[in-house]
């Protein structure tokens, strides 16, 4: 029999054990349901554990458990947990875990069976930075359950603490089956007895079934792990990453603050890449080398000494050198690796290197992170398991790379962006009691005599404001710098409220494009008027129309106002008639924003969306002078008849 023969069996008996349901009898087994998910593990703590799988009818959610014991003859079982019977996605908590210990469990099945034993360990506590800690990287497992099987396989085979998972786990995030048989079926192995960590790829489309099926913590789109010694972060690289955003500052904090000796992020989309056309055809131009949806991740990474920064999306394998400022810098750049090749049709290198490859390869691949003191390894395998990539990191007084050490970089809030007058600015130095935080306004960068700040800044015209912090030996750390632009508010339009009604106007036409149209050349099919802005506002076909909503908006007060679009595909709005963000062209869903300036009153709003194919998705939110992003309410939005 040859190999491809042998995979395929292999194949089809991976999937028969993964997706047979319960042992259930008679009519009993019927009324009961079947098993669609078997059990597997989410959002390990030291002290917790998430088990969830799914059934096809609602039933309770029961969980038998305890810790390994020295001498038992049987799985120690002891321990209970339950969730109430109205549910098929089943998630049940288990607290009060001890860390870094080894646990048995299984789930009850439909028509009351159980699974099979298996078995898990609890993260390690975050002050136990002396103990070693092993992982897998996978990426892309989309639309391919035979490599992604294998794949899982695999990694199985060295025994990660953990998985981490890069994005576009599915191809099409809204398809339950592509969920269940693609991507849970064929790892159904691995994933009972080894937790996974994933971020939102484009595939993934924000769909409610990325949320259903993982047990992130809030606000579940980003979020922070603690294993020990290593500490990740997780950016949804769908959304706003852009400096001053939510993301960008939650991370910038977050970075600040951390004391884990290894530092690393995970997101979907390349930093830097050498793909052969996804950021230009680099066979008739020249790419961009990078997303540059996430390009202001970078000073960020740099400042922080962030170790490794994990992503996929581009299906195939690549090494950075260490990279810092446009350049290798061995002891302080940060390592890239692209690991996208655990399942999505391969992709190559573009024909000309980039400077920054240290290793590039177009193949089916996950990668294998061991890490213990100062030093760290990752050795990359192909879907046969033969390693075609190992790289060591060493931070020891002999190595190449130097630990963080010194004052850490202080953060500026609110981070640059519009302002009226009187901007208030802050700094914080998280873990930097003591530090003398200086700064200038001119771009430079401060000098141990530069003005030091004491807890009140107010800016009145355009500033580059730049800070860094100063030990007692006036050693300073990296610079921190922001941009802040003052502004004239737009004036209100002169609308007779009386005659303002609810809601947007709202058109639809049909068409293929790659961009927005210009919508006053066309002629609609169908209007009407929509409460919010929202893809259902009219009925539409599946592909290739457009949207266009017009109105306005009330601003309750004189301030500045950021206005944010997701979309798949493109989308842009204008206040006033000015555009203020930018989402145009055919991509996967993605958000972009903008900042305006707006007086008190009612202002002329115009959204404009486009669906080209594959997917659709619109949301357009807003954060004020004193409220937080959110989707603009039906109660701001009003037209004239």
């Amino acid at each position: 029999m040859g190999q491809g023969s042998t995979r395929g069996v292999l194949l089809a008996l991976a999937l028969a054990v993964c997706t047979i349901p319960a042992l259930a009898r008679g009519a009993n087994a019927q009324e009961a349901g079947t098993l669609l998910v078997a059990p597997y593990l989410q959002r390990m703590d030291p002290d917790g554990v998430t088990i969830m799988w799914e059934t096809s009818k609602p039933m309770a959610g029961v969980v038998e458990f305890g810790p390994a014991r020295l001498g038992d003859r049987k799985a120690n079982l002891s321990l209970r947990a339950t969730t109430p019977g109205n549910a098929t996605t089943h998630r049940v908590r288990l607290g009060g875990l001890l860390p870094a210990t080894p646990y048995f469990y299984r789930v009850q099945l439909p028509g009351g069976d159980w699974s099979e034993v298996y078995s898990f360990q609890t993260a390690p506590p975050p002050e136990d930075t002396a103990r070693p800690v092993g992982f897998v990287v996978v990426g892309d497992s989309q639309n391919n359950p035979e490599v992604w099987g294998r794949i899982a396989g695999q990694a199985w085979n060295h025994r990660p603490e953990f998985i981490v998972h890069a994005g576009d786990l599915v191809g099409t995030g809204q398809n339950d089956q592509e969920w269940r048989r693609e991507f849970f079926a064929p790892a159904a192995g691995l994933l009972a007895r080894v937790p996974m960590f994933s971020v939102l790829g484009n595939h993934e489309n924000d769909a409610e079934n990325y949320y259903r099926y993982t047990d992130n913590p809030a606000p579940h789109h980003r979020y922070a792990l603690r294993w020990g010694a290593a500490a990740f972060y997780f950016i949804d690289s769908n959304r706003d990453c852009t400096a001053g955003s939510e993301q960008y500052e939650w991370l910038e904090w977050s970075l600040a603050a951390c004391d884990a000796p290894w530092r690393f992020v995970v997101l979907h989309h390349p930093p830097i890449t050498s793909d052969e056309d996804d950021y230009g055809n680099t066979y008739v131009a020249l790419s961009h080398r990078g997303d540059a949806r996430v390009a202001d991740l970078i000073p960020l990474f740099e400042r922080f000494h962030v170790d490794v920064v994990f992503f996929g999306h581009i299906h195939s394998y690549e090494r950075s050198w260490p990279v810092r400022q446009g350049g290798v810098d061995h002891e302080r750049g940060v390592t890239y690796l692209q690991l996208g090749g655990a399942g999505g049709g391969l992709e190559r290198a573009a024909p000309t290197r980039s400077w920054f490859t240290a290793a590039v390869r177009s193949d089916h691949h996950f990668a294998s992170v061991a890490l213990a003191g100062e030093k760290l390894e990752v050795s990359v395998y192909d879907q046969d398991g033969h390693r075609f990539d190992h790289v060591h990191i060493n931070k020891g007084p002999s190595g190449d790379r130097v630990a963080f050490d010194g004052p850490r970089p202080p953060v500026i809030r609110p981070h640059g962006g519009l302002f009226i007058a009187g901007q208030h600015v802050r700094f914080h130095a998280p873990r930097g009691e003591g530090m003398a935080l200086r700064y200038t306004t001119d771009g430079s960068v401060p000098t141990d005599r530069s003005p030091e700040y004491r807890g009140q800044l107010v800016l009145e015209g355009d500033t580059v404001l730049t800070v860094a912090a100063f030990d007692a030996d006036s050693r300073s750390s990296e610079p921190n710098a922001a941009h802040f632009q003052r502004v004239v508010p737009r004036a209100a339009a002169a609308v007779d409220r009386a005659l303002l009604q609810p809601g947007l106007h709202v058109a639809y036409y049909e068409g293929q494009w790659k961009f927005l149209p210009d919508f006053n050349a066309l002629e609609p099919m169908r209007t009407g008027v929509a409460s919010r802005v929202r893809l259902d506002a009219l009925p539409t076909r599946e592909d290739h129309f457009a949207l266009r909503f017009a109105g306005f908006i009330y601003a309750h007060a004189v301030g500045v106002y950021t206005f944010e679009c997701l979309s798949d595909d493109g989308s842009k709005l204008w206040i006033d008639g000015h555009e203020i963000v930018d989402n145009d062209g055919s991509h996967s869903t993605q958000s972009r924003r903008g900042q305006v300036a707006l007086a008190r009153g009612w202002h002329p709003i115009t959204i404009g969306y486009f669906e080209d194919y594959a997917g659709s998705a619109l949301r357009v939110s807003w954060s004020g002078p004193d409220f937080p992003m959110r989707e603009i309410p039906a109660t701001a939005l009003g037209h004239l008849p």
